[in-house]
C-alpha cells in the first residue's frame, strides 16, 4: 500500500482547533512570597527553579520545584552569591541549570538540588543562556564587549569580539543561533547562526528590552518602549514593527513553534499584556496581576504553561487549553509522528477504525534541535493516530 496515501490520511486527522482562554486570571503557585529577579523553566513546564532579588531575608537565594511550582525546595548547596542572581538558563529537561549573580557563574547537573562555580574566568557575568542538551552555553558580562561561549557545559570558554556593549542573550534550542542584546540605549540587536563564529547587527527603532526566540532560532520576538514590539521570521535579517500600546512592555516569552508570543508590560498600575498564537499576525489582550512591577515572564515549550516573577509576591502562573498536533513525514518507508513535547501529559493511540483505541508503547523520543517529541513507526493498512490524555 502506498505510504504517501496512509499519510495524506493521517495528516487530515491530525489538524486540530485550540481555544486559548484570556480571560483566566493568574494564580499564585506554591513559592513563598519574596522579591524574585529570574526565572527559567524545563522545556515540558515541570521544574522550575527562580531567584530572589536584592532585598529581603532571602535576597540572592535559589528555590527550585520539580512539579510545576506546586511546591519549591529552598537551594544554597554550594552557592554563595555575591550579589542577586542575574540570569539563570536551563537545559530542556530541566537537569542542567546555569546561573550568573553578575560576580560568578555558578551549575548545577541535578535540577537545582546542588551546585558548584564554573570559574569561568569571566568578569562580572550577568546573562547566560543554554541549548536544549545542556551543552552549548552563551554568556555575556557587564560592561565588556564580548560574548563568550562554551561548548562543553562550561568546562572552558571562548569568545567574540563586539564594537558594542552586550548585557542580554538566549539562544536556540542546538545553540547554533545565539541572539545578544543591550536592554538600554538604542535598539541593537546582534545575531549569530554558527554558534558565535560570525555576527550580523540590526538597529531596530527602539529601546530593547527582551527578545524570545523559537526553538530553531529563526522566528524572533522583541519588545521596548512605547509598546512597540518586533518581528522576524529568518534570524533577524529582517524585521517589522507593530505597536499595540503605549505602555512600556518590558518582557516577552516564545513557544517552541514560534506561533505563540506574550508580551508582558514593567510598570505598575498596568493590566494589559498581549498575546499573540498566529506568530505576531493578530493579538489579543491578557490580564495582569494589578499593582505589580514584573521580573520575568516563560513559556512552557508548548505554550500550555505561562510562569512570571511580579516584583513582590508568589511566582504566578496563567494556565491556557493548547492541544498539541501530531506532524507526519515519511522516512526510509517508515512513518514519523511529531508533536512540541507538551505541558500536560499525552498518551499516542492508534486505531484501524477511529473506534477503538490502542494505546501504542513506542516511547517518544526528544528532539534536542527543535523541542519536539518524535517516534517513528511501520504503519501496515491505513492507521489513525491521535493523542489522548490518560
Amino acid at each position: 500500500m502506498n505510504l504517501a496515501k496512509k499519510i495524506l490520511l493521517l495528516t487530515a486527522l491530525s489538524s486540530f482547533s485550540a481555544l486559548d482562554s484570556f480571560g483566566q486570571m493568574w494564580t499564585p503557585t506554591g513559592s513563598s512570597s519574596n522579591q524574585w529577579s529570574c526565572l527559567a523553566s524545563s522545556a515540558d513546564g515541570e521544574k522550575l527553579i527562580a531567584a530572589v532579588g536584592n532585598s529581603g531575608a532571602l535576597a540572592g537565594e535559589l528555590f527550585y520545584s520539580t512539579n510545576a511550582g506546586v511546591s519549591w525546595t529552598h537551594t544554597t548547596n554550594g552557592i554563595s552569591p555575591q550579589f542577586f542572581f542575574t540570569a539563570i538558563a536551563s537545559s530542556a529537561d530541566g537537569s542542567k541549570l546555569f546561573a550568573t549573580d553578575g560576580s560568578s557563574d555558578y551549575a548545577s547537573t541535578n535540577s537545582g538540588g546542588t551546585w558548584k562555580n564554573l570559574n569561568a574566568g569571566i568578569s562580572s557575568p550577568v546573562a547566560v543562556a543554554s541549548s536544549a542538551d545542556g551543552q552549548k552555553l552563551a554568556m555575556v558580562a557587564a560592561g565588556q564587549t564580548r560574548v563568550y561561549t562554551s561548548t562543553n557545559s562550561g568546562a572552558t570558554w571562548t569568545n567574540t569580539l563586539f564594537v558594542p556593549l552586550v548585557e542580554k542573550v538566549i539562544a536556540s534550542a542546538d545553540g547554533g543561533t545565539i541572539i545578544a542584546w543591550r536592554n538600554i540605549g538604542n535598539g541593537s540587536i546582534y545575531v549569530s547562526t554558527n554558534s558565535g563564529t560570525t555576527w550580523s547587527t540590526n538597529e531596530l527603532d527602539s529601546y530593547l528590552n527582551t527578545v524570545a526566540s523559537s526553538a530553531d532560532g529563526k522566528k524572533l520576538f522583541g519588545v521596548g518602549m512605547v509598546g512597540n514590539v518586533f518581528i522576524s521570521t529568518n534570524s533577524g535579517s529582517k524585521w517589522i514593527t507593530n505597536k499595540l500600546t503605549t505602555s512600556f512592555l518590558a518582557y516577552a516569552a516564545a513557544s517552541a513553534d514560534g506561533k505563540r508570543f506574550i508580551a508582558m508590560p514593567f510598570s505598575t498600575g498596568t493590566r494589559t499584556g498581549y498575546i499573540s498564537t498566529d506568530s505576531g499576525v493578530t493579538w489579543n489582550s491578557i490580564n495582569v496581576i494589578s499593582n505589580q512591577s514584573w521580573g520575568q515572564v516563560i513559556y512552557s515549550a508548548d505554550a500550555g504553561e505561562l510562569f512570571a516573577t511580579p516584583s513582590s509576591g508568589f511566582v504566578e502562573t496563567f494556565q491556557f487549553t493548547s492541544s498539541p498536533q501530531i506532524s507526519l513525514s515519511p522516512t526510509n518507508n517508515n512513518l514519523k509522528l511529531s508533536w512540541i513535547i507538551p505541558s500536560t501529559n499525552f498518551i499516542l493511540q492508534s486505531s484501524a477504525d477511529l473506534s477503538s483505541w490502542t494505546d501504542l508503547t513506542n516511547q517518544p523520543v526528544l528532539n534536542l534541535t527543535n523541542l519536539q517529541n518524535e517516534v517513528y513507526l511501520s504503519p501496515t493498512g491505513y492507521i489513525f493516530y491521535r493523542l489522548k490524555t490518560p
